[in-house]
């Protein structure tokens, strides 16, 4: 898949959604509670929006972001429009270990906004999140679970369309 970074930015992420799920769902899991400066992994950053404007300021005692996704285009535009000296945006993909595994076992909070729908092995990617939790680390994940875009874009992926969208 290859989407426009400008484009996903602006227009496909919920923001509104995203903020009632972090002020809704954080408390709950005691997300922000912490005794030592956190590294943080944000998992599918793409432009880099939402990390840089949602969730960084949820960590006051940050050592380092690490922003993750498996497209080059949204890497290149969140290094130049998103960037911040504790946000380190890398090209990598949770499914494949080689590409995440310098950070097994440091991460002590994790997000994904959604993401993770988008996996083709759930459950090797939720295994590789697990190894890179520190221990007692936490993850806030959210996923779609069903919606009409989404059906979308998996049909587009069909070779029947892909010719219209390349």
């Amino acid at each position: 898949m290859n989407l426009d970074a400008k484009l996903y930015g602006a227009k496909i992420i919920p923001y509104a959604n995203v903020k009632r799920f972090f002020k809704e769902t954080l408390p709950q899991i005691e997300f922000s509670k912490n005794d030592e400066k956190d590294v943080v992994l944000d998992i599918g950053c793409g432009p880099g929006g939402c990390t840089y404007h949602l969730v960084l300021p949820l960590f006051p005692q940050l050592e380092k972001l690490y922003a993750i996704d498996v497209l080059h285009n949204m890497i290149y535009n969140a290094e130049r429009n998103n960037s911040h000296p504790l946000i380190e945006y890398s090209v990598a993909d949770i499914e494949n270990w080689p590409t995440v595994k310098k950070w097994e076992g440091q991460i002590s909070k994790l997000v994904s906004i959604y993401c993770l729908h988008w996996l083709e092995d759930t459950k090797k990617g939720f295994q590789n999140i697990h190894r890179l939790l520190k221990p007692g680390g936490k993850a806030a994940i959210c996923f779609v679970m069903q919606s009409i875009f989404y059906d979308a874009m998996k049909e587009m992926e069909n070779s029947k369309w892909r010719s219209y969208y390349e």
